[in-house]
């Protein structure tokens, strides 16, 4: 063999080395493993860390026909935890199961679309042609069936233009439930949304329907907390108190380390409680930068050193720090000093504090307050109760964003 030939080969056979680590090589069956720490959409109960009690929670108000709430601040984990119940009802065989995230949707008649074409669905799935046959109650909206070339789902396109339009088709599609004898379940994420289309009526509406259908649950969720609470506890909201509100909170030490423990043995693979620990707090438990974080974990060697898990946060602060500086050159000096002061405290309970400001050098109480309106408003940070009786924390959303700022 040449010495370039020879040159090459060494080249491919330490790439391919490289990419059997990157995706998981199982040292014990030589097969490519799937990283058990799933990012953006859930995979199954095997890859769900605990939620136990809500899962038995949120299950007990479906069947006893409870519309719920499911608030948490961003990046909790509130979505899949919708996918793990679904997962569970699926196989009772009793349910109508409808997931529809509306954060694109810009205006009611899309949204009225979505619902009704998701509903409709829902129905073919169990009644084949149905679609075909519901068709002719839209008639003058000129209904168009079509099939998802990717996923094979049908849908049913409406001309949907104006209120009236809006009423009549959901009206239309809703009346299926009553003949139903199977419950429907439609979790609408992103709920809070609603606030910014056109027509403002679409809380009064499935409000009358959950009043209309007993066999009709709903699930709200959202990422902007604050803005879906006031949606559904605020006297002049049509939805005021008509669901059941369930928090959704940080996943205990335990039940995680016991989760990747669990799945770092299957595939024979080490790591310390000491590692564990470490990225749990590094992490603050906040469910997806936890995830990510031992995402990365995981695509290294096998076993694991103090070494290799430094190298890791570096990396994950580094490819985000492009992000992190874009968000300085958006703020004010003040906000800026403000954020870098709450990240460095890791958690502060009186921002306004005369030992606070003198700490950090922040200034004056009245421009740091209204700096911390901006922070809030703008979501960088947000308020959490450690307990009921005490006044809120405020901490830094993004947890990586934190721990950047710490250094």
């Amino acid at each position: 063999m040449s010495n370039t030939a020879h040159h090459t080969a060494k080249c491919v056979t330490q790439f391919a080395l490289r990419n059997l680590r990157n995706k998981n090589y199982s040292p014990i069956f030589g097969t490519m493993s799937l990283n058990p720490f799933v990012l953006n959409h859930y995979r199954s109960p095997a890859y769900f860390c605990n939620r136990e009690e809500e899962t038995a929670e949120i299950i007990d108000a479906i069947e006893q026909h409870r519309s719920i709430t499911l608030h948490s601040i961003r990046r909790m984990g509130k979505t899949a935890l919708i996918k793990h119940v679904f997962y569970k009802l699926q196989r009772k065989r009793n349910h109508h199961l409808i997931y529809l995230d509306i954060l694109d949707l810009t205006n009611a008649a899309d949204f009225a679309n979505s619902l009704s074409s998701a509903m409709i669905a829902s129905l073919e799935q169990s009644k084949e042609g149905f679609i075909k046959k519901a068709t002719k109650y839209f008639g003058k909206y000129r209904p168009v069936f079509s099939v998802d070339t990717l996923s094979g789902a049908p849908s049913l396109a409406l001309d949907i233009r104006n209120e009236p339009d809006i009423q009549f088709s959901l009206d239309t599609v809703f009346s299926f439930i009553a003949k139903e004898k199977k419950t429907f379940v439609i979790a609408i994420d992103e709920f809070q949304q609603v606030n910014n289309f056109d027509i403002k009526t679409i809380p009064a509406t499935l409000r009358r329907f959950l009043q209309q259908y007993p066999n009709l649950v709903f699930i709200f969720s959202g990422s902007q907390r604050n803005m879906l609470l006031e949606l559904m506890t605020s006297p002049k909201h049509a939805l005021y108190r008509s669901t059941q509100l369930i928090s959704l909170d940080r996943i205990s030490d335990t039940s995680y380390a016991k989760f990747i423990r669990r799945h770092y043995a299957k595939e024979g693979r080490k790591i310390n409680d000491d590692i564990i620990n470490d990225g749990l707090d590094w992490t603050m438990r906040h469910t997806h930068y936890t995830h990510w974080y031992f995402h990365r974990l995981w695509t290294l060697a096998p076993t694991l050193n103090r070494q290799a898990v430094e190298q890791i946060k570096n990396q994950i602060l580094l490819d985000n720090q492009s992000v992190f500086l874009n968000y300085r050159n958006l703020m004010t000096s003040p906000q800026w000093k403000l954020l870098v002061a709450i990240a460095k405290e890791t958690q502060i309970q009186a921002p306004t504090a005369k030992a606070f400001l003198k700490k950090h050098n922040l200034g004056a109480a009245s421009t740091v307050q209204r700096s911390l309106n901006f922070l809030l408003t703008s979501e960088m940070i947000y308020q959490e109760y450690l307990n009921k009786k005490e006044k809120p924390f405020y901490r830094v959303y993004d947890v990586f964003l934190s721990r950047w700022l710490e250094d």
